[in-house]
């Protein structure tokens, strides 16, 4: 241990005491903009730092494009003068703490992750940041990449910094107002002790509760477990439902009676694909993880790709039904992967969407959460906003994702069958 370091370790000790430390968020995206607010909130300047520039004019004009956020929250801690916004800071050394809260979605072709954004930002950061800079990174990652990009950037550029490094994964649900973001139990690990010590002081400042891992590769795990146990479960109940189908029972009432037990069993519901920045991407990540040794998951493995066919299956059992009964045209209700949010990352609906682009089918996308087009071989389809707009009866709905303001009667007087995301498909 240098005395430089224990002098900085002190000198960041002072700052987080006093709240003087000045704070930058890569990200300003689910999970970065709504603890940037929080850590503001809390006293600390915060600059939330985004290369999407649409993005950063929104913020300025105190226009929110999360959910979770609305103008007002946004517009009052921008009014305290403690939040503020950057495309491209004029220096990293600014900054005394860095939180890295940047997408790592996984590449659909090659069915790897693809750490490239973060890498590629941590890198840049690093030439400019001051060397006693806390880093706290909030990406989903493969176990032991963290202490792997720091150790390659710290090669790469051939500057060694002492900095202090921790990793704590988000845990952020879009649409999900049931906890906030401060109640969430946050698990948070460090290089070192003093990198643990430093990181415990200062989210314990807008986290009740902060569970410490033994290493940043157990934090890792931990995060891609979470949602991997996630995974499999669900296409264990797509399974379920498929096959208690098959045999004649009625799917929902099985579940309905298992969730009767009050020890030993989670319910799951069957749907038509999983969607978001989590379920179909985490599994890549954990799979990646042991890929390089003489590790196995085949349980993992398989539930990954039932996931990730689902879609696929649940657009060619609604074509099959459409084709048998003469039916022409079909709209998809819901194109977003969740309800109540504005984002359609690896959703259902969009691959089904895909699938039936490739039919004869008449398609119409209706999600009050997305003004949105689709190109496909010169046609464009528009998305509708309100289904009142039409006087349009549709010969099928594919009923995936009701936001709260989708009203499912009005749905239903549009449309001559309607099919749930939740159907077994026999």
């Amino acid at each position: 241990m240098t005395l430089s370091r224990t002098s900085s370790f002190f000198d960041i000790k002072k700052k987080l005491s006093d709240k003087s430390l000045k704070v930058g968020i890569v990200g300003a995206g689910y999970v970065g903009l709504p603890l940037g607010i929080l850590i503001a909130r809390n006293g600390f300047n915060v600059c939330c730092i985004d290369v999407n520039e649409t993005k950063i004019d929104c913020l300025r004009e105190g226009i929110s494009y999360i959910s979770e956020i609305s103008n007002d929250e946004l517009k009052d801690v921008i009014s305290s003068g403690r939040f503020t916004v950057s495309v491209s800071p004029e220096s990293y050394e600014e900054f005394d703490a860095i939180i890295v809260a940047l997408p790592t979605p996984s590449n659909p072709k090659t069915n790897l992750p693809d750490t490239s954004i973060l890498e590629d930002a941590f890198r840049n950061i690093y030439k400019k940041c001051k060397s006693s800079t806390l880093f706290v990174f909030e990406s989903t990652v493969q176990v032991n990449f963290t202490a792997s990009l720091i150790e390659t950037t710290t090669s790469e550029t051939g500057v060694e910094k002492d900095c202090f490094y921790c990793f704590s994964p988000e845990r952020v649900d879009p649409g999900n107002k049931n906890y906030q973001l401060s109640e969430i139990p946050k698990i948070i690990a460090g290089d070192t002790k003093m990198s643990v010590d430093l990181l415990s002081a200062f989210y314990s400042h807008f986290f009740d509760h902060l569970e410490v891992a033994s290493s940043i590769a157990a934090a890792e795990f931990t995060k891609l477990f979470e949602n991997v146990h996630r995974a499999v479960n669900i296409a264990l109940v797509n399974e379920i439902a498929d096959t208690s189908s098959q045999l004649g029972l009625d799917t929902q009432e099985i579940l309905r009676l298992a969730a009767t037990k009050p020890f030993g069993y989670t319910p799951y519901y069957p749907n038509a694909g999983v969607g978001g920045h989590c379920i179909p991407v985490d599994p890549v990540y954990y799979l990646n993880s042991i890929s390089h040794g003489p590790i196995s998951s085949p349980i993992v493995e398989l539930s990954h790709m039932s996931n990730i066919n689902r879609p696929k299956k649940f657009a060619e059992y609604c074509n099959k039904l459409m084709d048998e009964k003469g039916l022409k045209s079909v709209l998809v209700v819901g194109y977003a992967y969740k309800p109540n949010v504005s984002d359609s990352r690896n959703s259902a609906g969009k691959n089904i969407v895909k699938h039936f682009l490739s039919t004869n089918k008449l398609i119409t996308v209706f999600d009050t959460k997305l003004d949105d087009t689709i190109v496909h071989n010169g046609d464009v389809i528009e998305f509708l906003i309100d289904i009142n707009s039409v006087g349009t009866i549709f010969d099928l709905a594919i009923v995936l994702c009701l936001h709260s303001d989708m009203d499912i009667e009005t749905i239903k007087s549009k449309s001559k069958i309607q099919i749930y995301g939740s159907t077994a498909i026999k």
